[in-house]
């Protein structure tokens, strides 16, 4: 999970749209040959964003569960903390 610091207006359609303040669901932090962008999901979107505008929450685990974003895409499941990894 993400704390958006700053609003991201898509330059690309594969770019995700956020606002500050939104939280969004990291997929993936580590995507081959685009260094700085992450996979990330919001409102049943997902997309790349750039990193430099998202602050990871560390404590995802005391979030309650009703507040936990929905990610709309089978191959990602919730794991026993509420963070979304992807099955093998």
């Amino acid at each position: 999970m993400a704390y958006a610091l700053f609003d991201n207006t898509p330059d690309t359609p594969d770019e995700l749209s956020f606002r500050k303040g939104d939280i969004l669901v990291v997929l993936d932090q580590n995507l081959s040959n685009i260094e700085g962008w992450w996979l990330c999901a919001l409102n049943g979107n997902q997309g790349i964003c750039p990193a430099n505008r998202l602050r990871i929450l560390p404590n995802v685990c005391d979030i309650p569960q009703k507040d936990l974003p929905l990610v709309d895409n089978p191959s990602f499941q919730r794991n026993n903390c509420g963070r979304f990894q992807q099955e093998q």
